[in-house]
This record gives structure tokens, sequence and C-alpha cells, in this order.
């Protein structure tokens, strides 16, 4: 059943409509209805409908419940339902058929070291220095506006200086020259990148008649879904598309407009969109069927502190009562595994939805599950226990113990040798599969390790190939490294990972690997790290705990259920709902989330810690730090009167002003010191 605001939508016939809509207001679903009725009623036949989604996935759900929808009414011809990547991808392809287009190969965004491999490239030209020399970090800021400047449509004749400032690029005309070159590069190589699916079809339409008329006025009526999250590359093909003839009708939430890294503007949505689409309808869907007032009330209390958004403040449309808790916790880990058995307990089937701003922050949720033994998925990413950073430390801990050269059965066979291969790449050895294979299997029938590396030491400096005399000084340094970690204190576990991550230079290592990625692995040291700390954990002790955490995450591997807890990331969860969300390690640093030198857009890191909260329907849990300056603007105390130590909350929490009717808790002697130092 509609509701007004959904029926009015459906009632549009003709001319642009922009619907603006609050989370789980149910606009896929008007969307859906809008198609139905313009087919039922004779308005648009299916084959002069176009539904651009902004996924594939999306698109696919979106186009099967649309058929059903038809179906009802006696329509089995379905209009066009696509991703506008798929869309560009096919008719770029028939392009090259006709010899309309020259081919190329696309290349995913996996393929990352290709692609940075490019832009140190188009460095080298511009700069006239060699690729190695060039910094990691200088890398990853060229490949970010790269990726940004296309999907802006800006180019060398078309330069876009106010943007350039804004971002921090002192030499416009140097940046594009680096552009300039990246694209002959990869013009050079064949290759086109998904942003070049939509920026190479324009640049054909636009320059050739024949092309254009090929791809454009087909449709009557073109329905975007999601349309927040347009580059202008987006919709300069939306428009092409369209042509003359067509209706276009954009759903969307600016609010919930979360890709700025790819080039999305939510300001198209906000400040442009009758310059595109003049003498358009506007709509609105203000009710939520998702979560309660108090929700409503707490997440419009925070994006509205963005300046640049459309004016909508969320309703809850159904009788659903939705918790709020905001937990001081010292202890993560512990904190969610309780939560979830809360939860499971008083909801039988409950999908409950564990949501980080970056992956690295799934470590102390996963330890806490697997310790309470409770199974999980995770989207988006591989598990902790899977990484191989978490694994090179799980290793060396064993070496430190001598659980790798005396095993007793203290480490499972598979164990020891996922181990001892981390040990082999972390720091890079440079060791082959083949070697990495036997030092496995040498250590899995339960010999101990430095014995391999010893024995292939000697094998291979008594060879004289170059990757035999090259694996011989690593192994040899790897002697040296084991012998070192011996002499360690082992009485903290904490000291002792970050003394060996020091040692190693894995921050220089790591960090080659660009900001983002180098962030994401080195994390996983510093959380470990702090773990133990938290915990009093001596090398032993550790290696113990984590061995036994494994063997548990093995089991659950085995399991052929599908778990209702998932662990995902809030660029993933959009879309999506769960009965009960946990938001964890909400701190200073996290959200907005800073990687290296890339200052982060505050907007949007707002509009992510949205999306996140508003995916709950039953309870949110806020997981912050002890943070007492926050504390006490939620309980109404007076500010802490001395300089604070310690961890900070995420500056978003200090958006909401009016706590009333969330549930607070912390911990005893956390509120003793918050009490001794409150005037």
């Amino acid at each position: 059943m509609l509701t007004e605001e959904q029926r009015a939508i459906t009632q549009h016939r003709r001319s642009h409509a922009l619907v603006r809509a609050v989370p789980g207001s149910g606009k896929s679903t008007a969307a859906r209805h809008l198609i139905a009725q313009h087919v039922r009623a004779g308005w648009t036949t299916p084959e002069h409908i176009l539904t651009v989604c902004f996924n594939v996935d999306a698109a696919r759900d979106f186009g099967a419940q649309l058929t059903a929808l038809l179906r009802e009414s006696g329509c089995d011809t379905p209009p066009l339902v696509v991703n506008l990547h798929a869309l560009a991808y096919r008719l770029l392809r028939g392009l090259v058929r006709q010899v309309l287009a020259p081919p190329r190969k696309l290349v995913d965004d996996s393929q990352e070291d290709f692609w940075r491999g490019l832009v140190a490239l188009a460095l080298s030209r511009a700069d006239g220095v060699a690729p190695g020399e060039i910094p990691p970090s200088e890398i990853d800021h060229y490949h970010l506006w790269i990726v940004q400047t296309k999907a802006r449509r800006a180019s060398p004749d078309r330069a876009d200086l106010a943007w350039c400032q804004a971002q921090g690029i002192e030499d416009p005309a140097h940046f594009y020259r680096v552009f300039s070159a990246f694209e002959e590069e990869r013009l050079q190589a064949g290759a086109m990148g998904f942003d070049d699916l939509i920026g190479d079809l324009l640049d054909l339409a636009l320059r050739d008649g024949a092309v254009y008329d090929q791809i454009s006025d087909h449709y009557d009526l073109v329905v975007v879904d999601e349309f927040q999250d347009m580059t202008r590359a987006n919709l300069d093909l939306i428009r092409v598309l369209a042509g003359d003839r067509a209706s276009v009708v954009a759903i969307g939430d600016d609010d919930q407009s979360i890709y700025g890294f790819r080039g999305a503007d939510p300001g198209l949505m906000v400040r442009e969109f009758g310059v595109f689409f003049p003498r358009f309808t506007s709509y609105t869907l203000s009710g939520t069927f998702r979560y309660g007032p108090l929700l409503c009330r707490l997440s419009s209390e925070l994006i509205a502190q963005n300046d640049e958004r459309l004016d909508k403040r969320a309703r809850a449309a159904g009788d659903q009562d939705t918790e709020v808790h905001l937990m001081f916790t010292p202890d993560e880990a512990q904190t969610v595994g309780e939560i979830v058995a809360y939860e499971q307990g008083r909801r039988a089937g409950a999908t409950i939805g564990i949501l980080v701003r970056a992956y690295h922050q799934t470590v102390l949720s996963e330890i806490g599950l697997l310790y309470a033994g409770i199974p999980y998925r995770i989207e988006g990413a591989e598990p902790f226990f899977d990484r191989q950073d978490a694994q090179a430390v799980a290793g060396y801990l064993a070496l430190a113990t001598g659980a790798l050269d005396d095993q007793r059965g203290w480490i499972p066979a598979e164990r020891a040798a996922t181990l001892a291969r981390a040990l082999l790449l972390t720091p890079n050895r440079y060791v082959r599969q083949a070697d990495l294979d036997r030092a496995a299997a040498w250590v899995a029938s339960g010999r101990p390790f430095r014995d391999w590396v010893w024995a292939r030491c000697q094998e291979a400096m008594a060879s004289e190939d170059g990757y035999s005399q090259r694996l011989g000084s690593q192994l040899a340094q790897l002697l040296r490294d084991i012998r070192h970690l011996s002499q360690l204190n082992r009485d903290a576990a904490g000291d002792f990972i970050r003394a060996f991550y020091g040692y190693l230079g894995l921050r220089r290592e790591i960090g080659l690997g660009g900001a983002v990625r180098g962030t994401e692995r080195a994390a996983v040291y510093e959380v470990l790290a702090d773990f133990a700390d938290r915990r009093g954990f001596s090398v032993a002790e550790l290696q113990d705990y984590l061995t036994r955490l494994s063997a548990r995450y093995a089991q659950a591997q085995r399991s052929r259920r599908r778990p209702t807890v998932v662990i995902t990331s809030w660029h993933k969860t959009k879309g999506a709902e769960f009965d009960a969300v946990i938001l964890p390690d909400l701190r200073a640093g996290k959200s907005p989330l800073v990687y290296g030198e890339i200052e982060p857009d505050i907007a949007e890191e707002r509009r992510l810690f949205f999306v996140a909260m508003t995916r709950a329907k039953s309870a949110l849990y806020l997981l912050a730090p002890e943070d007492p300056a926050l504390y006490a603007s939620v309980s109404g105390l007076p500010p802490p009167p001395t300089a604070q130590s310690g961890e900070r909350a995420s500056p978003f929490l200090s958006d909401i002003g009016d706590w009333d009717g969330v549930r607070v808790w912390a911990d005893g002697a956390f509120l003793d010191a918050v009490q001794a130092v409150s005037p």
C-alpha cells in the first residue's frame, strides 16, 4: 500500500521531476510504481522507458521486482533496467563492432597497481624523474585528482581552477600536464577504467554526430535512482541519452551522497538540477518506515550541520520504536560480543550489522565475536584471520615463544603453515611460490621453522643463479631477525609488536603501497598492540589467545549456516537495513577518517556517519572511547576544567546537541574519574 507521498509520484506523467527522499522512505517502491503506472495507463511503452540504477546488484533487484509488478498487470515485456557503466560498456562494444570506436581493454579498479603505475609514468614525464623516485603519497594524490577530474569532465582546455585550489593543487598547469600524460599513457596501453567507460563514450558522442544519433532520443521516460551519487560525467551521459525527448525523473537523497572520492557531487542535485532539467516538478518522501522518532531526531540533528543540502526532515511513518545507546567502552571487543549476544537473546533470528568506517576497524569486533562463539560474516573484505598482517603478527609471536620451532601440538599444522608463509612475506623477502610451499609443508609436518630457514639459506648460497643468491641473503637476514626477536622483552605483547614493527622496517614497506592501503595495513599492528596493552597480555599469552581464536574461526568457517551477524563498511551498507546496528570505534581520526596526508571531506564524512546510523530498525549502538568532555556534554554536566588526556570521541557525536531519550552507558571507574574532575 502506497503512502500519499508515493502515490503523488506515481501520477507524474510528463516533464522532469526531482524526488527528495529520506532513508527508508520507499523511494525505489515509488519508482517502480511510477513505471508500472506509465505502462498500465499507456502513457509510455516499455521499450521507451530506461531505468538507471547505481550498481549492478541494485539494477538486478530493481528489475526483478519491477518485472513481478508488471506481470500483475499482464505486461511480460519489462523496460530496460541497467547500471550506467554497464549500459556504457554495451554501447561502446556496439560502436567497436561498427568501427566507430577503437577497441580497448577494461581494467577494473582491483588492478590498482596498473593504474598507480600509469600515474607514476605520467609524473615521470612531467617532472623528468624516474618513476621509482616518486613518493607513494604523491602518486596517491595525483591518482585521486585524476579520477575526480574525469568525473567532473574537466580537462586542460576546460580547467577548473577553483576546484584545484580547493583540493590544494598548488600548480594547476602542472597537474593538467600530468593528467594529459596519464591519458596518453592510458590510450597507448589500450586500457580503460570504469570511469573511462562513460568518459570515452561521451567523447565519441560529442565529437561524432553519427554516434550521438545512435544513443540519443530513444526514450520517453528516464528514471534515475540514487541520483545523489551522480558525477558530472554520469549526468552528461544521462542528458545525451534523454536528448530532447525524454522526461527525466531523478530520485535520491543528497544526505546520502558518499562517493565524493569517485567524483560524485551532491551539488548536481542540490543546486544545479534545474539548470540541466528546467521546469521540473519537486516531490518529497519524508516518512521513513525503517526507524522511529528518536533516531529521526538524532540523525536529522547530525546532518543539519552540513550547509549544502536540500531541506527535509525525516518523520517516522510507522510504529517502529528504535532504541539508541551511547556506550563509553574501555574494551570494545568485549562490548561488541556482549551486545550481539544480548540482541540475539531477545530477538530470535535478528539481523545485526556491525558497520565500520574502514576495514581495519573490524579486528576488535571479530575478536569479541570469536571469543563469544558467535558466527559472523564479512562483506567487502577478508576476515581478520585471513589478512596477511594479522598472520604476520601471530607468526612473530609464535617465533618469539618458540611455538614454530617446538610445536608440541600448540599450533595446528594448517595454522603453522599459514604463519610460516606470512613470515616469509612480511616484510617482503621476495620468496617464490615453490619455496613458500616447501616452508609451509616443512612446518606443517612438525619440524622447526628455523631449521628450514637455515637449510634453505645454505642451499641457496651454494647456488649461483640470481634468485638463489638473493634468497640466501634474505634468509640470512631472517635468521638475524629471529635472533634479534629472541632478545626483546616478552612481558608486554603490545611493546613487542611495536618493537618488531619498527625493527623490520614495516612502516616504510607498508607505506609504499599508498596512503589508503598503507593505513589499513598499519592499523592491524596498532590495533593488536593496543588490545594487548588493555588486556595486559604477555607475548606468550597473546600468542595462546590468538591461537585459540584461530581454531574457533576455522571451526566457524566449516559451518554451513549463514550467519545473521554481518560486518561491513559504511560505504557497502548503503541501501541495507538491520534489526540492530553497532557502530564501533567512534574515535577522532576514525570518523572523520584520516588517510595519511589526504584531508577528509568533512561534509561527506558526516553523510557517511548519517548513512551508517540510519541502517538501524530496532536498536542502534554507538561505541565511543572514554571521552570525559563528550560524557559531560551528553549528561548535562559542566565541561571538565582540566586539559583532556586520552582518546577523543568522533566530533560528529558532538553535532548532536539533544541526547534526551538515549541510553548512556559507562564503566564505573570512568564515571568516578569524570566526577572527580567535575566542578
